[in-house]
């Protein structure tokens, strides 16, 4: 198998072994042994350029465009937030327009295999909000909620997610 380079290089061999363990011990232990980590959080804006200035002014974080897409209001963009230097402690994130009045900031936790979690994230008393899709030639991903309400997004690395 491949390996990916770039951001999350390495995560995908150990994901699609960990996916294998999967299929022998059931998603509850793989889900713990795999050690799953939040690895990005997401900032929605009512206006983007706005809040990529106030976060550069307060905080001297660096925005990039990621990728763009299209929604029934029309093409948005995907900015990608560099919060620190490639070694230092902390996570990178994404701004994106904010979908619906009251859009809180999220983050992103990566998993194995994003329909085992899904299944045990429903089965724990939370629920599954949207479907596993693909990021094409980055990831599959669902949305979740857990018992309390708050919403979290899993993802499983896969650069041949369609």
């Amino acid at each position: 198998m491949p390996a990916v380079s770039g951001v999350g290089a390495g995560r995908h061999t150990r994901a699609h072994a960990i996916l294998d363990a999967a299929a022998q011990t059931g998603a509850r232990a793989v889900c713990r042994r795999s050690c799953v980590r939040i690895i990005v959080f997401a900032i929605p804006a009512d206006v983007p350029e706005r809040a990529i200035n106030f976060y550069q002014e307060v905080f001297g974080w660096q925005f990039e465009v990621g990728w763009e897409y299209d929604t029934p209001q029309g093409r948005e963009k995907y900015w990608r937030v560099i919060t620190g230097e490639g070694a230092s402690a902390g996570i990178n994130g994404g701004l994106t327009r904010r979908e619906y009045p009251g859009q809180p900031i999220s983050v992103g936790i990566e998993v194995p295999a994003v329909a085992a979690c899904t299944d045990l994230v429903e089965k724990s008393g939370g629920k599954t909000l949207v479907g596993k899709v693909g990021l094409p030639g980055v990831a599959w991903f669902a949305v979740c909620q857990d018992s309390e309400g708050n919403t979290f997004a899993i993802f499983q690395p896969d650069p041949t997610a369609r």
